[in-house]
């Protein structure tokens, strides 16, 4: 164990490879990282080679109080491997070592992006699905107003109409949708009323509107009002 923990403090992208601190056999190791951070040892080994004293390994077994024969028997399964071939294998490691450590990092960024843009779509829905349900409760009052109601953009284009002033214009919302005020009613006094408004020289007015009624030919003079009016009102 402590052979494994040493991995670690060895320096990225570099590899260690040293006997273990107790039988003497050979190992090595590579840390994987991700975005700077250690996650991961990668361990290869153990291995012996002619270097290794047969006789200090079994005075070290008797030392940990181990089965002689069952100690000699275990330590002829470990595979033989010169000390130049575990080297070359080591290296092999550490560049896979290095690879995963890119990968990792790559992931984690792609998860991050994932995520980012989920969070963006959940919230775009959410304020979609709000707008909507706002639209749909401001279309149900201005369908159950009596009054002849009109609101307009900053610019002065309509883009919302109550029945009752669908009836009086005789033009229903979707005709005159972001059309300007003064193509639709063509009336000075009021043009001269909403341009005082915009320009917050007053917040009310009032005039009156003469409009031609279509099936009677006759004219119909209406009082109307003019009122600023913010979103958040």
């Amino acid at each position: 164990m402590r052979s494994d923990s040493m991995v670690g403090q060895c320096p990225d992208g570099a590899l260690l490879v040293r006997t273990c601190l107790s039988a003497g056999l050979l190992n090595s190791g590579a840390k994987i990282t991700m975005a700077g951070q250690h996650i991961a040892n990668w361990l290869v080994g153990q291995v012996r080679n002619e270097a290794q004293d047969v006789e200090a390994l079994l005075a070290y077994g008797r030392e940990i109080g181990a089965d002689e024969e069952e100690f000699r028997a275990a330590f002829a399964e470990v595979p033989v491997m010169s000390k130049e071939q575990f080297q070359k294998v080591s290296e092999s490691l550490s560049t896979m070592a290095g690879q995963l450590s890119k990968l990792a990092y790559q992931n984690l960024q792609q998860a991050r992006a994932i995520h980012q843009r989920n969070e963006a779509q959940r919230a775009l829905q959410q304020a979609l699905a709000d707008s909507e349900q706002s639209r749909d409760k401001v279309e149900l009052i201005l369908k159950s107003v009596a009054d002849g109601l009109i609101y307009t953009d900053m610019e002065n284009r309509l883009i919302l109409m109550s029945g009752s002033a669908e009836v009086m214009f005789g033009k229903t919302l979707c005709d005159v949708f972001q059309q300007s005020v003064e193509s639709v009613i063509a009336n000075e006094s009021l043009t001269t009323q909403l341009k005082l408004i915009q320009s917050g020289a007053v917040k009310e007015a009032s005039t009156e509107l003469v409009l031609p009624i279509e099936s009677s030919g006759e004219i119909s003079t209406l009082q109307a009002k003019v009122l600023w009016c913010s979103a958040d009102s």
